[in-house]
């Protein structure tokens, strides 16, 4: 479809639109708030014990969650799952990156609701793949 897309473009799309929407990435990309959450990742990324304690929580919530799991086995391993919680929580690593990222989206939500202000369109909706059924 991309290949069709860009051989058949419609004559709106012109090196000033291209320019424009260039600079809106850049201009994105560089914003303090995408900025933070960019190194709260590599932070989070670079800190072994935060990515121990968020993959044994994943890990143990699929197992708690399992169609399998017994309520014995949820009786004794929820108190854990719990304590990881906890931990996470309190992790500043984690609670930097995790505040980054909802700061990054709300962002992100404002700079759409702006563009789609100027087009008059939901400008979002033009991201979203279409369903297969469709």
């Amino acid at each position: 479809m991309d290949r069709e897309f860009r051989n058949n473009k419609p004559d709106m799309f012109t090196v000033e639109l291209f320019d424009a929407t260039s600079d809106l990435a850049e201009s994105l990309a560089h914003s303090e708030v995408i900025m933070r959450f960019t190194n709260s990742n590599q932070v989070l990324i670079n800190d072994q014990d935060a990515q121990r304690l968020v993959q044994e929580a994943n890990e143990l919530h699929q197992k708690l969650y399992a169609k399998d799991a017994s309520r014995d086995f949820m009786r004794e391993n929820f108190p854990r799952y719990r304590e990881l919680q906890n931990q996470i929580a309190s992790n500043p690593v984690l609670q930097e990156q995790s505040e980054a990222q909802e700061m990054a989206i709300n962002f992100l939500r404002e700079v759409n609701q702006e563009i789609s202000q100027l087009l008059g369109i939901d400008f979002g909706s033009l991201t979203r793949r279409p369903d297969a059924t469709c």
